[in-house]
Order: C-alpha cells, then sequence, then structure tokens
C-alpha cells in the first residue's frame, strides 16, 4: 500500500513538473457562456432567446439555433416543450433533433416527461387522442375516443400516467424516448409475441419491429425493501400479464396487471398485501384469460385474516370496469377450469358446469 501511494505521488509530481510549452489553452465550455435568461434551467442545458431564435444547448456541447420565434412552455431534462408557427413541438437540446406533437390549436394538453417525451392530447371532429411524442421515435398513440381526456396526471418517477374518460378511469406505462426494439439487447423473458427484457433493476416491453418503442413495464429497485421481483407471461396478441411483489420484515404485498405492449394500457386485475403492520387482505389471483382488447377474465380468491377464501368469476377492462359473473361461498368448492369460447365465459365450480356472456366492451 505504502509503495502504491508512492507511485502516485511520483506520477502526481511528474504532471505537475512536466507541463509542455506549447500546452493548448482549456476548451472553453460555449453552452455554460451562453448568456440571457435560461428558459430550461437544470441538468446542465440552456435555452436563450435572442430575437426571433432560440438558441440552445447541453452541457458541453455546441450551441444550436431554432428560428420561426419559439416560445419555451414546459422543460424536463433535455426535452423543451415549444410553441412555434403555430405548432407544438419537442425540441431535444442535447442533439437539435425536433418532433411535431401537432397544431397549436389541435393539442389541448400536454406535460414533458424527459424520460419519455411530451404526453399530449389531440383534438379532432371525432373526438380527442392520447399520445406520447418523442424527437427521432415513432407517435405512441395510448387511446382515441370521442369523450374527453379529464384528470390527466402524469408521474415522471414511476414512468406512468392516469387519466379519466367518458365515466371511466384508465392508466398506461410511458415509452422510453430513446429506447426501442432494435436496441433491446440481452435475453427475452417473454414466452409470446412480444418482448421483455430486464436491464439492471428495469424490465423495457415492446412488440413490432425494430423501431418499435418499448415501455418501461416493471421494476426491481428496492426502495427500502428487502426484495422486490417482477414475472411477466404472455397474454393475447399485444398484452402481457405482470406480476409484482415487494416485501421486508414488516409488510409484504403481490400486484397483477396486464400491460399492452403496443399503447402502455394497462388493465388493473388484483393485489394483496399484509404482513406485521396490518392484517392480511386483498385478492389473489389464480386463473386469468387476457384478451386482445385488454379485457381480463379472472378467478379471484379473496384472503382475510379470518380465512374467507371465497372465490370470483369477474370481467375487468383497461377503463376500470369490473363485471361480476359468479360467486362461491366460503367453504364451498371454488371456481376452477375458466376458459373463453367467443362470446361465452365457462368454469366449473365442484361438478357443475356454468357460464356467462362476455360482457361487451
Amino acid at each position: 500500500m505504502r509503495l502504491l501511494k508512492l507511485m502516485l505521488l511520483a506520477a502526481l509530481g511528474a504532471s505537475l513538473t512536466a507541463v509542455p510549452a506549447t500546452a493548448k489553452p482549456a476548451r472553453v465550455d460555449r453552452c455554460a457562456a451562453l448568456k440571457g435568461h435560461d428558459l430550461a434551467p437544470g441538468m446542465g442545458q440552456r435555452a436563450v432567446r435572442r430575437g426571433t431564435e432560440l438558441r440552445f444547448c447541453a452541457r458541453g456541447g455546441a450551441v444550436r439555433r431554432l428560428g420561426g420565434s419559439p416560445s419555451v412552455r414546459g422543460a424536463d431534462g433535455h426535452l423543451l416543450l415549444v410553441h412555434r408557427r403555430g405548432r407544438v413541438e419537442v425540441l431535444d437540446v442535447s442533439t437539435g433533433r425536433l418532433g411535431r406533437v401537432g397544431a397549436a390549436g389541435a393539442v389541448v394538453q400536454a406535460r414533458v416527461v424527459a424520460s419519455a417525451g411530451v404526453v399530449a392530447v389531440r383534438r379532432d371532429a371525432q373526438g380527442e387522442t392520447l399520445v406520447v411524442v418523442a424527437p427521432g421515435r415513432r407517435d405512441v398513440v395510448v387511446e382515441r375516443g370521442p369523450e374527453p381526456v379529464e384528470a390527466l396526471e402524469v408521474f415522471a418517477t414511476t414512468a406512468s400516467m392516469l387519466w379519466r374518460r367518458g365515466g371511466g378511469s384508465s392508466s398506461a406505462v410511458l415509452p422510453h424516448r430513446a429506447v426501442t426494439c432494435g436496441r433491446l439487447g440481452g435475453a427475452d423473458e417473454l414466452a409470446g409475441p412480444g418482448r421483455i427484457v430486464g436491464f439492471e433493476e428495469v424490465y423495457f416491453g415492446c412488440i413490432g419491429g425494430r423501431d418499435a418503442p418499448a415501455f418501461i413495464v416493471g421494476s426491481t429497485e428496492a426502495y427500502g425493501l428487502d426484495l422486490a421481483t417482477a414475472q411477466f407471461s404472455a397474454g393475447h396478441g399485444s398484452w402481457v400479464l405482470r406480476e409484482s411483489s415487494e416485501s421486508n420484515q414488516y409488510h409484504f404485498g403481490i400486484d397483477w396487471t396486464a400491460i399492452d405492449l403496443a399503447t402502455g394500457r394497462m388493465t388493473g386485475i388484483a393485489s394483496r398485501s399484509g404482513g406485521f403492520c396490518c392484517p392480511d387482505g386483498g385478492d389473489e389471483l389464480r386463473e386469468q384469460v387476457v384478451l386482445a382488447d385488454g379485457r381480463v377474465v379472472a378467478i379471484l380468491d379473496a384472503v382475510s385474516g379470518t380465512g374467507d377464501r371465497r372465490s370470483r368469476v369477474v370481467v375487468l377492462t383497461p377503463a376500470g370496469d369490473h363485471t361480476a359473473l359468479d360467486s362461491t361461498e366460503p367453504g364451498a368448492p371454488k371456481a376452477l377450469g375458466l376458459r373463453v369460447e367467443g362470446d361465452v365465459v365457462r368454469w366449473t365450480v365442484g361438478d357443475q358446469v356454468r357460464s356467462a356472456p362476455l360482457p361487451p366492451h
């Protein structure tokens, strides 16, 4: 160890004394030298108005210019939400690339998320469309509908969003602005048409060609927990089933969710929690059929501290609708053998075969 210290000191001394007379001057950081009111503070980027131009840059990068009298309406990370020439655009200050969100009169809501892009609502004669736009990536159309999108909430820390439409409440995970199917290396954890790839503590999911967007569909970051896991299985079409669990010495929780790898939409199915802090409760998923439109037909076992394990057959939708098809009493045989045949749901209770029509979507 002492020898190592002596070698480091010797190297340091050499670096201090052996400065050539022809050494070049230190490189000037033009981004830091860009003066004026910063319209996009934070993360080392700068954006300054100069007449009809926006001059912008990322830390250590070249200063670029954007004409057309742009107005910065939002910023997060290296992304700016810009209005100019009657359009709403998203600008990446690190690359200078632009993504078109829509005509200014048609974009009724817009939120910037550094990891995803701009979450926006476009309005036209047919209704409103919820989209996610990022420079250099094809737009992700999350949902279209005739009713307005209300109470839109975007959560950057969990890469997800919530909204209401037509009396229903929906949710979705966000696509990553820079990761596509073609850039996902590593082992595929999903036996199906889509792909699920784990990278460090994050799971990305996608379906389609090399330029198809990848969504952040799960995480195993513990955040004060002893253990956090995520497991995936194929549903129907672009939908997959995710089982997430977390635990520490005081608490455990399990959550089941269906996720669309094409749009990011989610269908909440069931959750169960308990532990030292609180009594065991919720529902446990035992059987499920995930349909191509995101509806989930499931058998749920109720869980309580009293040992009540009655089972229910339900149909759930991405809009949060819940339809009960059957329920068994405590101590009675459980529902088993769930299957969907066309527009009919079938299952058995004991030696009795039961069925019900699949509710319209």
